[in-house]
């Protein structure tokens, strides 16, 4: 009797024995397949990475673009703008030999310096020239650079400003009145070439 019953609980220790490796079996079966799982995840952050890396150099490549575009437009902005300036003032009397309206002038004073986009030296013009203007920030900032050309350039001078305008591009519809309404509180010309629907 005590044999069988040795037996019986030797039976019942191998069958938990049997039931504990099934589970172990299981638990490795499990773990393999986590693994798995991270070895892909793996493989998929490194795909990602590459792909990273090549959106950069794309978004880079096409920065160089945009820059050498604005760069190229922005300059014959500047020279319309220019031209435009130079007809306004003979319409406002300025003989022609004092008319020298020229684009992107670097000022030098006292250590200081600044570059107006345009600018001639008698009667005293400054001019700020951008491509647009689609928030308030971007048009208190052009609005604030042309403030600054004004005052550095009748400091330098030590004269009035004959005439100071600030010329976009394109300008979103819903801020050409407040750019208009501050910038005839400091006696700036405001010209634009094409007015499109909110930004």
């Amino acid at each position: 009797e005590e044999i069988r019953s040795i037996k019986e609980d030797e039976k019942k220790i191998w069958d938990n024995i049997n039931r504990i490796w099934e589970e172990i079996r299981s638990i490795k079966e499990d773990e393999k397949k986590i693994w798995d799982n991270i070895n892909r995840i793996w493989e998929e952050i490194r795909e990602l990475r590459k792909n990273h890396i090549n959106m950069r150099k794309d978004l880079d490549a096409l920065k160089d673009s945009m820059r050498a575009l604005a760069s190229a437009v922005g300059t014959t902005l500047d020279h319309y703008t220019a031209v435009f300036i130079e007809n306004l003032l003979r319409e406002k009397g300025v003989p022609n030999e004092k008319i020298n309206v020229q684009v992107d002038v670097r000022i030098y004073h006292l250590g200081r310096y600044r570059e107006i986009d345009i600018f001639n030296l008698d009667p005293l013009v400054v001019g700020e020239v951008t491509t647009n203007i689609r928030s308030i920030e971007e048009a208190r900032y052009e609005i604030n650079k042309i403030i600054e050309d004004i005052k550095f350039a009748e400091e330098v001078f030590n004269r009035k400003i004959f005439l100071a305008v600030l010329a976009v591009e394109v300008v979103s519809e819903d801020l050409v009145q407040l750019i208009k309404e501050e910038t005839e509180k400091h006696e700036i010309l405001f010209i634009y070439g094409k007015m499109i629907p909110k930004l």
